[in-house]
């Protein structure tokens, strides 16, 4: 019985412990974003997680895979930037990250050993995330004095891509989708 109420109380502790360091809290829109400050050496950085439900869900796996075109083991060569300005659309779009990738061994498909992709989320200005938003979400936004300086957007269970890196990356060749490259990514695990 003294075990079960100390390791009550231990747990009740470390989870007041929990709550008080992460300084969670919502930030409200049309979609659902679930926000976490996060200090990072001076430049803070938003870490903005969509919990959207859309016809392709990034978050199954099997759904993914029946979707690829091409699925490949690469290594991110470099990644050349991050937006969320269509061009074609002359618009604010969510935000994408393109690089280039050396692929390794191809397991489904046809691709160059090298390519240039696309994928949905990355780190972006704070500013121009903040152009994305419904005017609701921007006017709110505006009145917080404590803004970050940079926005982390990504989809629930996401994984964030680093150069000189390997991932299993899944792809498909949409020109609607991918802007900036020739290749979009619907998902990577790494």
């Amino acid at each position: 019985m003294k075990k079960l109420l100390m390791i009550t109380i231990l747990l009740l502790t470390l989870t007041g412990c929990t709550v008080s360091a992460l300084n969670g809290h919502t930030v409200g829109s049309e979609a659902n974003v679930e926000a976490k400050h996060e200090e990072v050496n001076k430049p803070t950085v938003l870490d903005a997680v969509s919990f959207v439900s859309l016809t392709f869900d990034p978050s199954n796996p099997d759904h993914v895979y029946e979707q690829a075109e091409m699925i490949v083991i690469a290594s991110i060569t470099s990644i050349d930037g991050t937006d969320n300005f269509d061009e074609e659309t002359q618009s604010y779009t969510r935000v994408f990250t393109y690089g280039q990738a050396a692929v390794h061994p191809v397991l489904k498909g046809e691709i160059p050993e090298s390519f240039e992709f696309e994928r949905i989320g990355g780190v972006i200005e704070f500013d121009k995330y903040k152009l994305s938003q419904t005017e609701k979400t921007q006017s709110l936004l505006s009145q917080n004095d404590n803004n970050p300086d940079y926005v982390n957007e990504r989809f629930d269970g996401d994984i964030d891509i680093e150069v000189n890196k390997t991932y299993v990356m899944y792809l498909i060749q949409d020109e609607t989708r991918c802007a900036h490259a020739d290749y979009c990514v619907i998902g990577c695990s790494g």
